[in-house]
C-alpha cells in the first residue's frame, strides 16, 4: 500500500516544462531581480494559518541578502480573542465536539481600524524609499496591499493533516493569536474550532483570492517549500481531473485501533496503531501532482475539486453537489484492536438545521478482513424494549456502570466480503478484530456516541458521549427483522463475462451512492453514468487501469488502495496482474 502516490501530468498538458521549484532560494530569486532598481519591491506572503510565517520572511530575506526592508503581519490587525470569541460563539458552542459550519468572512478576523493602519503603513514604507523591500505577510495580506501595488504575491498553503499534525504542538488558532492571547486549548478544541470556524472561512478566502495571486507554494515542508506559478497549478489539475486518480492516504490512530494498517502502509513506530485511513475525504485528504520527471506538490482536494468539479463529478455531478466532493472512502482497523463506540449518524434534516452541513452521513460496511468470530454491531434487537437501552446508556453516563451492548443491539458475523447498509438512524459498531472499508456520504464528523465502554482516550481523557443528539436520531423502527431484510444484502450478479463478473449489493433510498462488487480474473472494462466512480482493491496483489481515450495512461493499483475515476475519463479497463483472480469495490452515484 503505497502512502505517497503522484498523479502525474504530462509536460505537454503545461505551459512550462519544468513548472515546480524547490526552496526559499528559489522563492527569493523571484524577488531578487527587481531588487536594487531604484524602486521600493513589494510581496504579499498571504497563505492558510499554521504556516510559520516569521519563519518564512525570515529564511527569505537570508536568501536575499538582508535587504532594508519593513515587514508587517496581518495578526497585528487582529481583533482581540475575547472579541472573537464572542463572535464565533454560536459556531462553536458549549458542546465539546460538535458545533455549527461559519458562514463568516476573513474580514471578521481584523478589528478595522488596526487593519488600515497596516494598509497605511505598508504604503507609507514604499513611498518613503526608506526600504528596499515592503513584506506583508500572513492571512489576509492580498487585502492589504492596494490593488496593483503588488510586485509578487505567494499563496503558502497546508493541509488539513499538516494543520492537525502542528495542532498537536504549539500551534493555537488564528482567532487566539492577537496580543490577549488566552490560555492553550487542548489539540481536540484547537481542531473544532479549525474545523466549523477558521477552515472554512480561511478555505473560502483561499479559493477566491488565489486566482489573483502570482505564485502556489506547498509550505507543508517548512524547510523545502515548492513553488508553482497559480495559473499553471490550474493547469496541472485540470488536466490531472481528466484521468483517474489516487488521493494521499491520511491516517490517524484511535482508542479502539488495530495493526492492520499500519503494517500495510509501513507505518513507523510513532503510530501506535491506525484507526482510520481516509483514503477519500475529501475536506481531509490531498492530491500530490507532478510533471513528468519532475518534483510534486501537494494539494488539498478541496482545492482540485474548486478548479475541477464538472470534469470529477460530470455535469450532473456539479449541479447535485457543487464543489462538495460527496462520497467518503476509509477504513476502520480493529484487527488487534477493540470495538468502535456504540453510535449513530444524523438524519437530512438534523444535521443541516443543526450543524450546517449538507446532507447526512449515511454509511455502509464492506468487510475486507475478518478474523474468526468478529461480528458487527446493527440496529436495536426487537426482543429488548428501548426504554431499557436508554437506561443502560444514562446509567453509564451517570455511574460508570458499564454494559454489554450485545444486551440491545444485534450481532452478526463478519466474513470477508460481507455487506452491511447503515442509514442514519441506526445504531451499530464495527466489532474487534475487522478490517472494514466504510463508504459513506462525505460528512465524517457526526458521529454521536451512546456508549463508549467508559474507556479513555489517547491521552487519558474521558471520550465525549452524545446521547442527548444520539437518542434524538435514534431510529428504533431499524430493528431485528427489518435489519435481517434490508440492510444485510447477498450480492447478485449483474453481468458475467470471461474476462470477470460484476455483483450489486442492495442499497438504501436513502444513499445517493451504490456499491458494487467486480471480480476480474483477466479483464473487465466500465464506462461511468455521467458521474465520477471510486475503485477500491479490496483482494488481489495488484491490477492496472487504462483509458480508452488515453492509451498512455496506466495507473498500478496495489491490495487495498483506492483511486478516483473522473466523470471525465470515461471508458476504463480494469486488468489483473496478479497470480489469482482479484476483486474491487466499484461506489458509483445512483441516477
Amino acid at each position: 500500500m503505497r502512502t505517497k502516490p503522484v498523479n502525474v501530468v504530462y509536460r505537454w498538458e503545461t505551459s512550462c516544462p519544468e513548472p515546480i521549484s524547490l526552496g526559499y532560494r528559489e522563492m527569493a530569486e523571484k524577488i531578487a531581480g527587481l531588487l536594487g532598481q531604484g524602486t521600493p519591491v513589494t510581496v504579499a506572503l498571504d497563505g492558510m494559518w499554521g504556516v510559520g510565517f516569521p519563519e518564512v520572511v525570515g529564511a527569505l530575506l537570508k536568501e536575499l541578502g538582508d535587504p532594508q526592508s519593513a515587514v508587517y503581519y496581518t495578526t497585528a490587525a487582529l481583533r482581540s480573542s475575547a472579541e472573537l470569541a464572542a463572535v464565533f460563539e454560536p459556531y462553536l458552542t458549549d458542546n465539546p465536539v460538535f458545533g455549527r459550519v461559519c458562514d463568516l468572512d476573513i474580514a471578521v478576523y481584523f478589528d478595522r481600524e488596526k487593519f488600515q493602519q497596516l494598509c497605511d503603513a505598508a504604503a507609507q514604507s514604499k513611498d518613503s524609499g526608506a526600504h528596499t523591500l515592503i513584506v506583508v505577510a500572513g492571512p489576509g495580506a492580498m487585502k492589504a496591499m492596494a490593488k496593483g501595488e503588488v510586485d509578487f504575491s505567494f499563496y503558502l498553503d497546508l493541509t488539513r493533516e499538516e494543520i492537525t499534525r502542528r495542532q498537536k504542538g504549539d500551534l493555537i488558532n488564528l482567532a487566539e493569536a492577537g496580543a490577549d492571547r488566552p490560555a492553550a486549548a487542548s489539540a481536540s478544541q484547537k481542531y473544532k474550532h479549525a474545523y466549523y470556524v477558521e477552515w472554512p472561512i480561511l478555505e473560502r478566502y483561499r479559493r477566491e483570492m488565489l486566482p489573483m495571486v502570482e505564485w502556489y507554494v506547498d509550505a507543508n515542508c517548512q524547510t523545502a517549500p515548492r513553488l508553482v506559478k497559480s495559473s499553471v497549478l490550474q493547469e496541472m489539475i485540470a488536466a490531472a481531473s481528466q484521468r483517474p486518480f489516487r488521493c494521499k492516504p491520511y491516517f490517524q490512530p484511535g482508542v479502539w485501533g488495530g495493526q492492520r494498517l499500519k503494517e500495510a502502509a509501513g507505518l513507523d513506530d510513532s503510530f501506535i496503531n491506525s484507526a482510520w485511513d481516509f483514503e477519500i475525504v475529501a475536506p481531509e485528504n490531498s492530491i500530490l501532482l507532478g510533471v513528468e520527471g519532475g518534483e510534486a506538490v501537494e494539494v488539498p482536494f478541496s482545492l482540485v475539486m474548486a478548479y475541477s468539479a464538472q470534469s470529477i463529478l460530470g455535469t450532473q455531478g456539479e449541479r447535485d453537489f457543487g464543489e462538495f466532493f460527496p462520497v467518503r472512502i476509509n477504513y476502520l482497523d480493529t484487527m488487534g484492536g477493540t470495538n468502535l463506540s456504540c453510535q449513530v449518524h444524523p438524519h437530512d434534516a438534523f444535521i443541516r438545521q443543526n450543524f450546517g452541513e449538507p446532507f447526512a452521513q449515511n454509511e455502509s460496511y464492506y468487510v475486507v478482513e475478518a478474523k474468526p468470530g468478529s461480528v458487527v454491531y446493527l440496529g436495536l434487537r426487537e426482543d429488548v424494549p428501548v426504554e431499557g437501552f436508554v437506561e443502560a446508556i444514562h446509567h453509564a453516563e451517570q455511574s460508570h456502570t458499564p454494559f454489554d451492548i450485545s444486551q440491545y443491539v444485534n450481532t452478526f458475523p463478519s466474513r470477508e466480503g460481507d455487506y452491511f447498509l447503515i442509514p442514519s438512524g441506526t445504531v451499530h459498531c464495527s466489532g474487534a478484530d475487522n478490517l472494514v472499508l466504510e463508504i459513506s456520504s462525505t460528512p465524517y464528523w457526526y458521529t454521536f456516541k451512546l456508549y463508549d465502554y467508559l474507556r479513555p482516550d489517547l491521552t487519558g481523557k474521558p471520550r465525549p458521549i452524545n446521547s442527548k443528539f444520539g437518542l434524538e436520531v435514534l431510529d428504533t423502527s431499524k430493528a431485528t427483522s427489518w435489519v435481517k431484510q434490508h440492510l444485510i444484502p447477498e450480492p447478485r450478479v449483474i453481468r458475467e463475462e470471461e474476462g470477470g463478473r460484476e455483483e450489486e449489493f442492495g442499497t438504501t433510498h436513502l444513499a445517493f451512492f451504490g456499491t458494487r462488487r467486480l471480480t476480474v480474473a483477466d479483464q473487465l472494462t466500465n464506462t461511468p453514468n455521467g458521474y465520477f466512480e471510486i475503485l477500491v482493491l479490496v483482494k488481489g496483489e495488484k491490477v492496472q487501469v487504462t483509458l480508452e481515450k488515453d492509451p498512455k495512461f496506466a495507473w498500478e493499483m496495489h491490495y487495498l488502495e483506492s483511486l478516483v475515476i473522473p466523470a471525465a475519463s470515461g471508458t476504463y479497463t480494469i486488468t489483473n496482474e496478479g497470480p489469482e483472480p482479484c476483486q474491487l469495490v466499484r461506489v458509483y452515484i445512483k441516477r
